[in-house]
């Protein structure tokens, strides 16, 4: 091994580092129409209070935690049935758990982004 090989090995970024770039460039992805939608109320609009914008991001935290907990719950509840019913209860909980987000989300967005 030649000692400039062994430099480019050490000065190279682990998988670790490249997912967290990626993660955090998505989630910025995520923020700016948030922030764009923000930016087209009027400027006679009435400031929101801010426990508004935290009742929000309570809200979308919430409702990304109890999701995978309804979709585990429902899910054991299946516990000891057929095989066929454990399959239809996995989709069921799954189907919820997203349907808790998007309602989450929905109502989140809409407390954030009305004027």
């Amino acid at each position: 091994m030649t000692p400039a090989h062994g430099i480019a090995d050490r000065c190279r970024p682990r998988v670790g580092t490249r997912l967290r770039r990626i993660a955090v460039g998505l989630f910025n992805l995520l923020l700016i129409p948030a922030a764009y939608a923000t930016t087209q109320c009027p400027p006679e609009a009435v400031h929101k209070p801010e426990w508004i914008g935290w009742l929000a991001v309570a809200l979308l935290g919430g409702g990304l935690i109890a999701g995978p907990l309804l979709a585990w719950w429902v899910f054991a509840r299946s516990k000891g049935a057929r095989l066929g019913w454990r399959v239809v209860t996995a989709f069921a909980g799954l189907l919820l758990m997203l349907g808790l987000w998007v309602g989450c989300g929905a109502l989140a967005g809409h407390l954030i982004l009305s004027c």
